[in-house]
């Protein structure tokens, strides 16, 4: 609504408070656009502390808590993101190399240095005359007397210890342990200098060496992080990024694929927040981010031009982290590195066909998606319906005694009950999936499968688990329902072209295949019509087990462009599109293949 003001002199107070009240939305709008600029160019905050030294490791307890440590034993934190420092006496001079915390913090040094805060006091545990120690990993801890704790340091030594007593463990190195990362108290591994990565199963009861990547065998490895028992990272010395798997019934550490970070600086540091949302900092003021497990990397943005060394990064979340290094760098970031400009945004259209334009390529690659399990699943269901179809069907019995009677002659006679195996079978299979929900049968079969071992990758000798695991959940499924289907069709014949076609010497089967099958098909083509519809609607279950069909693509363009109702709209479209053809084609195949006489109805 437009509004035009005149000025008048006896509304002359009015006006002028009406021009600085304009003046200062004016004021309010230039300046918030600068001031998001400004701060929108960085994602990396830097955090003065009055200490002057190297630091040389961070941990993030929370969205506001972090202690750091360097040289000389200094040790700081802070419980407001950084804003104040509180310096602590760690009551040692020795360099602090690294942090962990498990209910405490822990921190080890140079010189065999271990310290615990205890009660609020820094407690010393050191090791009497043990090597400098870079890592540090504790597993479990309620009090210092039954801590499980892990150090690692100079000359491939590994300690384990309570906190009272450290015991060291076998590794076999001699090469310089860098880091160590623990996922529970029983698998851990370390890597070192000269391409070293050590790995345990037993708690440190024993440390194997797993194969390092021939082209870093001899590059210094730094630091180690175990996201999950499916993922592990490693980083080192010219910008070396290892990664870790579950694949294959291979455990996590035992095989190392190299990714590329286009980093020509040593990573020191490695830090993740997801299996695949991780980040890595090192020489020259580097600290870059991947968000694809390492296919890609991208440097992120800090506040000051440093090329100080950054040593260690630690996240609480994927947003909330701190990363110190040498020359008392502190830095903190709330958005995940990231500036405005690199997060995504949505995307804008000026009007449906624009955004249509737009959509429909990915759509199209989700329907054909779509068609591919759809294809598969009618050919493989249909299969086993006819197949469980017959075995319903079937005479094939197995006299089993199972006690006597007495007839009318006073004769004792065997009571057999008659036992078809077939039938059985195919009753047990329809009633469980007819009677639970898809989706549940979606999920078991994708996840529930892997984790008891059958990996159906290696049965069918396809990478694409999601798209079999589809193809498996959607043919079981409708093959149940179209037993039934073809089931009723069977039982439609009237019982006398059985036994003509057996009395014309033709086998159970040879009946069925020419003479049953054929007329049963063609009566049951209306619903088995409509089961194939169904199949196609219930496809959209695939997106739960990651399967990029047409519903997941659909939630995939909403996530960039916002445009629920468009988005779902094209969906419906492209849905109805396939069921309506399918019907057609379904109604074209019934009417062609009718049999004359049979039936009261027709079509109008």
């Amino acid at each position: 609504m437009r509004r035009n003001y005149e000025l008048r002199t006896a509304d002359s107070v009015r006006n002028k408070s009406l021009i600085l009240g304009l003046t200062a939305v004016v004021l309010i709008l230039i300046s918030v656009p600068l001031a998001l600029s400004q701060s929108s160019s960085v994602g990396w905050h830097s955090i003065p502390s009055e200490v002057t030294t190297n630091f040389n490791s961070v941990v993030a307890i929370n969205e506001t808590d972090a202690w750091v440590i360097g040289d000389a034993g200094t040790i700081l934190h802070t419980s407001d993101s950084g804003q104040t420092w509180i310096q602590e006496s760690s009551g040692v001079s020795a360099d602090l190399l690294d942090i962990t915390f498990n209910q405490v913090p822990f921190v080890v040094g140079t010189s065999g240095t271990i310290l615990a805060r205890i009660d609020g006091v820094w407690t010393d545990i050191s090791i009497p005359g043990g090597p400098d120690l870079n890592a540090v990993s504790v597993t479990n801890f309620t009090q210092l007397g039954d801590a499980v704790i892990y150090v690692a340091g100079n000359g491939g030594k590994i300690y384990k210890g309570n906190g009272l007593v450290f015991n060291e463990t076998a590794t076999g190195e001699t090469s310089d342990i860098n880091g160590m990362s623990f996922y529970d108290h029983l698998n851990g591994l370390a890597v070192g200098n000269h391409g070293v990565i050590l790995g345990t199963n037993d708690g440190a009861a024993t440390w194997e060496v797993r194969d390092t990547p021939s082209n870093v065998s001899s590059t210094n490895l730094n630091d180690v992080y175990f996201v999950s028992n499916i993922r592990a990272y490693i980083v080192g010395d010219d910008g070396v990024f290892l990664r870790s798997a579950f694949q294959n019934d291979v455990g996590i550490g035992y095989q190392w694929k190299e990714w590329s970070t286009g980093l020509n600086v040593n990573i020191h540091g490695v830090e993740a927040s997801s299996v695949n949302k991780v980040w890595v900092v090192g020489d020259l003021g580097t600290v870059a981010l991947t968000k694809d497990g390492g296919a890609t990397f991208k440097n992120q943005k800090l506040d000051t031009n440093t090329t100080s060394r950054f040593n260690e990064i630690s996240m609480v979340n994927s947003d909330t982290g701190f990363l110190v290094g040498d020359s008392s760098e502190i830095f903190f970031t709330d958005t995940g590195g990231s500036t405005i400009s690199d997060k995504p945004t949505a995307l804008t259209f000026n009007s449906f066909f624009a955004y249509a334009n737009y959509a429909s390529p990915r759509l199209l690659d989700g329907l054909i998606a779509t068609v591919k399990i759809v294809v598969f699943s009618i050919f493989f269901g249909f299969t086993f319906g006819v197949t469980l179809a017959m075995f319903k069907t079937s005479r094939l019995l197995f006299p089993i005694p199972y006690g006597f009677t007495t007839g009318d002659d006073n004769i004792r006679y065997v009571k057999y009950y008659a036992f078809n195996p077939l039938k059985i079978f195919a009753n047990i299979y329809t009633n469980i999936f007819r009677n639970t929900p898809l989706l549940v049968q979606f999920l078991f079969i994708h996840f529930g499968l892997f984790q008891a071992g059958i990996d159906l990758t290696r049965i069918f000798f396809t990478p694409d688990r999601a798209f079999l695991s589809a193809i498996v959940a959607l043919s079981l499924n409708s093959g149940a329902y179209q037993a039934e289907i073809i089931r009723s069709g069977i039982q439609a014949i009237p019982v006398g072209q059985m036994e003509a076609g057996r009395s014309m010497g033709l086998s159970y089967l040879q009946t069925m295949r020419y003479i049953i099958m054929p007329q049963a098909i063609r009566i049951v083509i209306p619903p088995l019509g409509n089961e194939v519809v169904n199949l196609v609607l219930n496809s959209s279950l695939a997106f739960t087990i990651g399967y990029t069909e047409l519903t997941r693509q659909g939630n995939l363009l909403i996530a960039i462009t916002f445009k629920t109702f468009w988005t779902w709209g094209l969906v419906l479209v492209y849905y109805f599109i396939v069921t309506f053809s399918l019907s057609n084609v379904m109604r074209y195949i019934e009417k062609k293949t009718k049999i004359p006489g049979l039936g009261v109805g027709g079509e109008i």
